[in-house]
């Protein structure tokens, strides 16, 4: 999936004439993912955790990234814009329908504009 993303991104730019930043973006994201991939293949061959080892971790981290927000917002709240949230929430989910319930949710958190919402369940319609 990431080598066909950054192939669509590189024929994008290419398409343009702007073939330096499809070059340079191309071999950057290839060799970031290759460098990733390499080292978690050596990561888990080396220390492969029996199951209830990668549970228990999984249990202990997943619940300190859920802190993460409660400590971040203690005392004042994060700036966020209503559009990208709309947005955002409209993308995220599967072609079925459910991209435009989001999106009407996330409007109706803060009052996002209705053209958010309009934008991001036409997206979600055609399978973005």
């Amino acid at each position: 999936m990431a080598f066909s993303h950054a192939g669509t991104q590189a024929s994008h730019l290419l398409e343009l004439g702007h073939i330096a930043a499809a070059a340079v973006g191309f071999v950057l994201a290839v060799f970031a993912v290759t460098w990733a991939w390499i080292n978690y293949t050596w990561l888990a061959s080396a220390f492969d955790p029996p199951l209830p080892v990668a549970l228990a971790l999984f249990a202990v981290f997943a619940a300190l990234e859920m802190l993460v927000p409660v400590l971040a917002e203690r005392g004042h709240g994060t700036p966020w814009h209503p559009h990208h949230i709309a947005e955002r929430y409209g993308l995220r989910a599967p072609p079925s329908g459910r991209g435009a319930r989001g999106a009407r949710r996330a409007r109706l958190i803060r009052g996002a504009p209705a053209r958010a919402v309009r934008m991001s369940a036409g997206a979600d319609s055609i399978g973005v």
